[in-house]
C-alpha cells in the first residue's frame, strides 16, 4: 500500500528493514551542481511559483534574483565534473571542471555573511532559486571557495553585549538611586 503511494509521489525505496525503509527521491538534486541556463525571478515568491509549476527543469536551469552580468552560449553538450569538495562548516572547497560557461549551484542557504573567491579572486555569491547560493564559473577548470565572514555576527554580539551593560549600570543606578531615597 505504501510502496505505490511513494511511486506516486516520485520516490523509490533504496532499502526495506524490518521496522523502517529508507525512500529516495527520484527528482533529488544534489548539493553541488552545475547548470548552463538561468532564468530570472526577482521575489522569492515568484521563484517558488515557478518551481511549483514544474515548468523549469532544476537539473539544468537556475532561478536567480537579479540578471547576472554573465552571458552563457547556448551549448547542448554541456557538461562539468566536480573534481574536490571539501566541506566544514565555516569553509568549503570545491574544484570543478566545466566544457563551459556555467552557474556552480550550491545548496545551502543563501546568507549575506558567506563569501566567495574563484581562483583566487573575490566573486559576489547569487541567490539562487529564492534561497541557495549560486556562482558564475567561466569554462575549463575554477577553485571555488565559499567561507564564512563572521564580522556581522561579531558587530551584532557587540552591540548585545554593550546593550546589555547599559540596562545592567541602569538598574545598578536607579537601585542604589531608589535606596538613597529610602533612608
Amino acid at each position: 500500500q505504501y510502496n505505490n503511494l511513494f511511486e506516486k509521489l516520485d520516490f523509490q525505496r533504496v532499502f526495506l528493514g524490518s521496522r523502517y525503509m529508507i525512500l529516495q527521491s527520484k527528482n533529488y538534486l544534489p548539493r553541488v551542481f552545475m547548470v548552463n541556463n538561468y532564468i530570472v525571478a526577482s521575489t522569492l515568491d515568484s521563484a517558488l511559483k515557478i518551481i511549483d509549476s514544474g515548468a523549469v527543469n532544476l537539473h539544468k536551469t537556475v532561478i536567480l534574483a537579479n540578471e547576472p552580468m554573465f552571458t552563457l552560449s547556448e551549448d547542448d553538450s554541456f557538461y562539468y565534473n566536480i573534481n574536490f569538495m571539501k566541506y566544514s562548516p565555516n569553509i568549503i572547497d570545491i574544484n570543478v571542471t566545466s566544457s563551459s560557461k556555467g552557474f556552480l549551484v550550491l545548496l545551502d542557504q543563501y546568507y549575506k555573511a558567506w563569501k566567495c573567491e574563484i581562483n583566487g579572486r573575490k566573486t559576489d555569491i547569487l541567490k539562487a532559486n529564492g534561497v541557495f547560493r549560486a556562482v558564475p564559473l567561466e569554462s575549463g577548470e575554477n577553485s571555488v571557495r565559499f567561507f564564512f565572514d563572521p564580522s556581522l555576527q561579531l558587530f551584532s554580539a557587540g552591540i548585545s553585549i554593550i546593550s546589555f551593560l547599559t540596562i545592567l549600570a541602569v538598574y545598578f543606578i536607579q537601585n542604589k538611586k531608589q535606596k538613597k531615597e529610602g533612608k
